[in-house]
């Protein structure tokens, strides 16, 4: 059969557990906590008081009182002490990263199959999760067979059996297909540096725009009804092999154009592919994408923009 999974070291879990842990993230969280069920998850994001994205996630209910939280792990840290200055007067534990939960990427053409075989059941839309003793799994909005699973190692039937039934890739393999769909991501780089709108979350069902207050809603709201977004997020290659190593590649780095003086825009994920490179980037969304990018300068590797989904169409 043909499945494929990849252990996604690159991401962390923040549990939220207690009584008030759903009324606690409403508060907080830029999508609508109510509508969250056993059934179904959601995409969301954390902003600061500025309305600067402080994490992205994907939510999902392990029970009534326990929900959980996946994110770049290298964000964590920052996430649960931000969280945690909220938390106080709440009754909610924060926990992040438990030793005792994995995190896996599953695609390929069997990939639902498989799942529904070792599971009993497999998601059926975006953001569906089936769950149960020792496992969560999430259906991706990236199109095709792809999930994200949630597995406790200390109960590890589920996660043994998965891993003898699909066939293990690298993670970088499910990199390159997170990028190459558009899904942008928040990492420590550019923790707090860019509304969510900039990273097209309001195109991706990150953002609910009738749920009432959170933390940072008001700029967020206004840039929605009043404003437009001067920069987007878009897809790019880079022209050729890069002569550089991706431990040089910073998140965050800035892009420049010949025609601008000054950067134009930042570098936001990246993924080694076997022909060079490819990107997620914002930049303007009038001359930036026209013109042509480079990436560190203007003499340095040159960008290529293409179309992706979630992306602003630069054509």
């Amino acid at each position: 059969m043909s499945g494929f999974y990849s252990q996604l070291t690159r991401e962390g879990l923040l549990q939220l557990t207690g009584p008030d842990a759903r009324t606690f993230l409403q508060g907080q969280a830029s999508c609508d906590v109510r509508e969250l069920s056993a059934s179904h998850g959601m995409p969301g994001v954390i902003c600061s008081v500025q309305g600067r994205v402080t994490c992205d996630f994907l939510l999902c209910q392990l029970q009534a009182e326990h929900l959980l939280l996946r994110m770049r792990r290298d964000i964590l840290p920052l996430s649960q002490e931000v969280l945690g200055k909220y938390s106080v007067f709440s009754k909610v534990k924060l926990n992040a990263n438990p030793d005792d939960m994995t995190v896996l990427g599953c695609w390929g053409e069997d990939c639902a199959q498989i799942i529904d075989d070792v599971a009993g059941a497999v998601p059926e839309q975006s953001f569906d999760t089936v769950s149960g003793d020792g496992f969560v799994i999430v259906r991706s909005p990236t199109g095709g067979e792809v999930f994200e699973c949630y597995l406790n190692t200390t109960q590890n039937a589920v996660a043994s059996e998965f891993k003898r039934r699909f066939q293990e890739c690298s993670e970088n393999e499910w990199h390159v297909r997170q990028v190459q769909n558009g899904v942008a991501r928040i990492e420590a780089n550019t923790s707090g540096e860019f509304v969510p709108q900039v990273l097209n979350f309001d195109l991706s069902s990150h953002i609910s725009f009738t749920k009432g207050c959170y933390t940072g809603q008001e700029v967020v709201a206004r840039l929605h009804y009043r404003g437009k977004p001067k920069r987007r997020l878009y897809y790019a290659e880079l022209e050729g092999q890069p002569d550089t190593d991706d431990s040089t590649i910073e998140l965050g780095a800035p892009l420049f154009s010949q025609e601008r003086t000054g950067a134009v825009g930042n570098l936001i994920n990246s993924a080694r592919t076997d022909s060079g490179l490819c990107c997620l980037l914002v930049t303007a969304t009038e001359q930036g994408a026209a013109t042509g990018l480079h990436l560190h300068s203007q003499q340095g590797p040159k960008l290529i923009l293409t179309p992706a989904p979630l992306a602003v169409d630069v054509h």
